[in-house]
């Protein structure tokens, strides 16, 4: 789902956890996480991950204007799967604001509404996907990518309020202030697919 915290505090105490898996992605304002009886705030581009059994404590204030996209599930290879990401290793991670991952959430929120033939195939798939971007986006960061996302979050933004426009490979690698051919690699790295394709 996705939630619009506009108007009340909202959170959620559940001391032992619930019995799936659950990542939020704050899309727009902030949370405060609670681990371990300390409070941490997790600004704007942050996923918090937890998995089955383990407490669970955030709030959202309304005058953030805070927009959260969260996912439960569970099944098998679930496990394996966090695993092979390395989303089990903490609860909360920076990745930045991602356009691709906003873009997946609606997908699958409007798979799991309407509900249509083999949609429980497609959401796994989207699920992977899901998970694969915010794993491949946090090792990113862990390799010293901080900088990097920043700027690539910058151009992203650009092109979103641009995209009607010609834009070109040069114009945005230079936004970047790195060579066409890097900002490919590291944008196609980042994304999973070309500029040109995520334009399109």
């Amino acid at each position: 789902g996705r939630q619009h915290l506009f108007t009340k505090r909202r959170g959620s105490y559940r001391p032992f956890g619930r019995k799936d898996y659950h990542i939020l992605y704050i899309a727009e304002g902030r949370c405060f996480v609670t681990l371990n009886g300390e409070t941490t705030e997790a600004p704007k581009g942050s996923v918090i991950v937890y998995l089955p059994g383990q407490p669970q404590e955030y709030n959202f204030c309304a005058e953030d204007g805070s927009i959260s996209y969260y996912i439960h599930f569970t099944g098998r290879g679930c496990e394996q799967l966090i695993h092979d990401t390395a989303l089990d290793e903490k609860n909360i991670f920076y990745i930045g604001k991602s356009h691709t991952l906003e873009g997946l959430f609606d997908t699958l929120i409007s798979e799991y509404k309407q509900k249509l033939k083999y949609s429980t195939h497609r959401m796994n798939g989207i699920l992977l996907e899901i998970i694969s971007v915010i794993g491949r986006k946090n090792a990113f960061m862990l390799s010293g990518g901080s900088d990097t996302n920043k700027r690539f979050d910058t151009v992203c933004e650009y092109i979103h309020n641009n995209f009607s426009e010609k834009l070109t490979l040069k114009e945005l690698a230079a936004k970047c202030s790195l060579s066409e051919s890097r900002f490919s690699h590291l944008f196609t790295e980042l994304f999973g697919t070309s500029p040109k394709q995520y334009i399109m």
